[in-house]
């Protein structure tokens, strides 16, 4: 990119064309859509203006997997590397095509792992435009996991684990169970109790 520095010392540059980028992760496409007109800023210590096509990183994933928390299916990295860079006035959007029901999150550095747990009112490019500055969101469209986002970074979609212990549904822990379609923490623990019960029986 074509990059002008501010004064306090952040780079921009604004993509001209609308970039549909696609590669193959754990044997599923993965597509991501920056619009036109986006405007992507990073540190100029760190970033030259550049950006790396999307690329499969699944067997980083899987390496980091303790980090991640969960068993990683799809993992991609776009951008450039650990440096954050940000959109200001459009977001991304990102396609996990056949993952619909996968939990998602990010990592700039796979030291930490950041869950996406902030669900989309809808599929949209004003509803991504109005995340807040280093948000993002995701929603399930018929058999695809959407991500809309407002930084780059390496995007993990993920199996986790279900609910062996009803301590694991409190706190908001029910909400990190996407694949089992909780709507709140009483679900989680009916969960829960259900299996407990299952056991016994066969015990």
């Amino acid at each position: 990119l074509s990059t002008t520095l501010s004064p306090d010392g952040t780079l921009s540059g604004t993509i001209t064309n609308t970039t549909v980028a696609t590669t193959t992760s754990g044997g599923y496409p993965v597509v991501t859509y920056i619009p036109a007109g986006t405007v992507v800023t990073g540190p100029s210590t760190e970033w030259n203006g550049m950006i790396y096509p999307l690329m499969d990183n699944l067997p980083v994933a899987i390496s980091a997997s303790s980090t991640v928390g969960a068993l990683p299916v799809s993992s991609v990295e776009i951008g450039f590397g650990s440096t954050p860079l940000a959109f200001t006035n459009h977001a991304v959007r990102i396609v996990f095509v056949g993952r619909a029901g996968a939990a998602v999150g990010f990592t700039h550095d796979w030291t930490i792992f950041t869950p996406i747990t902030n669900v989309c009112n809808a599929d949209s490019q004003a509803v991504g435009d109005a995340l807040a500055p280093g948000d993002a969101c995701y929603i399930d469209v018929g058999s695809d996991l959407v991500v809309w986002t407002t930084h780059f970074s390496s995007y993990t979609g993920t199996i986790p684990p279900a609910p062996t212990a009803k301590d694991q549904c409190k706190n908001g822990g029910w909400q990190t169970f996407t694949n089992l379609h909780f709507k709140n923490q009483g679900q989680c623990v009916s969960y829960v109790q259900a299996n407990e019960k299952a056991d016994k029986k066969v015990n």
